[in-house]
């Protein structure tokens, strides 16, 4: 089994992420940390407390960073004012017994610390509770063997022209990330594109009448009426079934000057590479993977 951390801000797509990598049985989740994004830090971190209560799960919750590094984001509420579609209520209310008691960058690094094995770090959100972590504990820059990032897009973007969601929250935490020498992979908008869930594909699933599954299956509708791509499961299937992509060794760079390409990743050509980037995706298998897993929340 592969020890791994999460780290992310449910969120629709961080929920099937946190979903998918909670049922996967070739991973060892150590802990799940939040950091505000798609929602303000409280609410993600409410929202994770949530979901993970659903999942009757004992796993450590780490609360995160509530603002960016430098610059501060508003979210736009495109995942509803709950982060869940407005779904938040449905799911079981009781405080979440193993919220830890120090804050996500502190249990990152105590776990990290701990562990007698390097750990991967998933990476779904913006990157400022890795970028404070890797500042902060530079000497367990070691202990991770890799962090998994779903974010960025080459060429391309979705809240802006140029920049991707969660780049464009914090990308001086990006550009922290990107060259602090540590292995990653990148799942960027590129990758993610061609993880589309499509209405054919809704055939592979089915939900039980439980909150959990019935916000799941709401989700899933949402996404294969309106073709989009499950982002942040990318990452999590990277690390659990790699065989599903291809993968490229690039120099990843992002513009993080308050101009309007703020937040624009890209790739420099010439240079040593600092990162691998997926550049192709086995869609069906992903949607089958992504299925079958969900099976296990019924």
């Amino acid at each position: 089994m592969k020890k791994v951390i999460i780290d992310c801000d449910p969120g629709v797509d961080d929920t099937l992420a946190l979903v998918l990598a909670l049922t996967k049985s070739n991973l060892d989740v150590q802990a799940i940390t939040t950091v505000c994004g798609n929602v303000s830090g409280e609410k993600t971190t409410r929202n994770a407390q949530l979901l993970l209560n659903a999942l009757d799960s004992d796993i450590p919750l780490g609360k995160g960073s509530m603002i960016p590094l430098v610059k501060k984001h508003v979210a736009a509420d495109v995942h509803g004012q709950d982060g869940l579609g407005n779904k938040s209520h449905t799911l079981p209310q009781e405080s979440y017994k193993h919220f830890s008691d120090t804050g996500a960058v502190q249990l990152i690094a105590e776990i990290l610390e701990a562990s007698e094995e390097p750990i991967t770090i998933i990476a779904v959100g913006p990157l400022t509770n890795i970028a404070l972590l890797l500042h902060t504990y530079p000497h367990l820059k070691t202990k991770i063997h890799e962090i998994s990032i779903m974010g960025g897009g080459i060429e391309m973007g979705n809240v802006t022209e140029h920049a991707e969601f969660n780049i464009y929250v914090d990308p001086e935490a990006c550009h922290m990330v990107l060259n602090s020498g540590v292995p990653m992979v990148w799942a960027t908008l590129n990758a993610t594109h061609q993880a589309s869930l499509l209405m054919e594909d809704m055939e592979k699933f089915s939900f039980i009448s439980t909150p959990l599954t019935q916000l799941i299956g709401d989700i899933m509708w949402r996404y294969a009426e309106h073709d989009s791509a499950l982002h942040d499961p990318v990452s999590v299937l990277w690390v659990t079934n790699p065989e599903l992509f291809e993968t490229e060794s690039l120099n990843l760079q992002v513009d993080y000057t308050d101009g309007e390409t703020r937040g624009k990743t890209y790739v420099v050509e010439d240079a040593s590479p600092n990162v691998r980037v997926i550049t192709k995706v086995n869609r069906e298998q992903v949607i089958q993977e992504i299925a079958d897993s969900f099976k296990k929340i019924n």
